[in-house]
């Protein structure tokens, strides 16, 4: 959709928006509390990826990490959280990322 734009139609993008979160909310309504639990796991270690991606100081990184950790107690999987370093430099931020990708992926295997 904002690709097929010239100009920012901030009507347009903010209705996108909204359906956004309404799937979100139906979804929050509707879903298994296990599966709602590994969507937002899923969707924080996104934001903890484009987190160092992005290079977003390492507060915003363990902010991430504590909300993950916090999640992890519904899944009732261990979320060795401790296991991502704090990235200032590129070489660490790819360290970490991968840290992340694995943790994901180990996490992922207990879900529903």
């Amino acid at each position: 959709m904002l690709d097929s734009l010239e100009q920012p139609d901030l009507f347009r993008i903010r209705a996108v928006v909204e359906y956004l979160y309404a799937f979100w909310g139906a979804f929050e309504d509707t879903g298994d509390e296990t599966e709602v639990a590994l969507a937002h796991f899923g969707r924080l270690v996104e934001r903890l990826d484009l987190a160092l991606r992005l290079g977003h100081d390492t507060a915003q990184q363990r902010a991430w990490r504590a909300r993950l950790y916090r999640l992890s107690s519904v899944l009732t999987v261990d979320v060795p959280v401790e296991r991502i370093p704090d990235a200032e430099t590129p070489e660490e931020r790819a360290e970490a990322l991968l840290s992340v990708n694995r943790l994901f992926r180990e996490a992922y295997t207990h879900g529903s």
